[in-house]
């Protein structure tokens, strides 16, 4: 399953490019994840500052990244290279899961991450 923009909120001054950028990004990491993931995400541009969310939703857990950036291409690199690591903390741990559901964000410790 690919997802599509309306999986995704964009703020009215996100331009075409960028949002199809997005979605190709999330594409890229989508087979990574768990088999019943959802994805989300919200993005805004405001005074030359990017910021922007995605959450993936799962049986057992979420994966959740923040950040802001000076153009969209940065903000993607750093909310993808911040989800990859909770999908690989996912990946070691799955197996021996006791918790019914897992914030990988706050085992990660790498909340509000700010892209230069």
């Amino acid at each position: 399953m690919e997802y599509k923009l309306s999986s995704f909120q964009f703020s009215s001054d996100i331009l075409r490019d960028d949002k199809h950028f997005t979605i190709m990004k999330i594409n890229s990491i989508r087979h990574k994840c768990p088999s019943d993931a959802n994805f989300t995400g919200t993005f805004h541009r405001k005074d030359k500052i990017y910021s922007g969310e995605i959450r993936i939703l799962f049986s057992k857990g979420q994966f959740v990244s923040q950040a802001t950036a000076t153009n969209m291409q940065e903000l993607l690199r750093v909310l993808i290279d911040h989800l990859e690591d909770q999908v690989a903390l996912w990946k070691e741990i799955r197996f021996d899961q006791k918790e019914t559901f897992i914030d990988y964000n706050l085992r990660t410790n790498k909340n509000n991450a700010t892209g230069s």
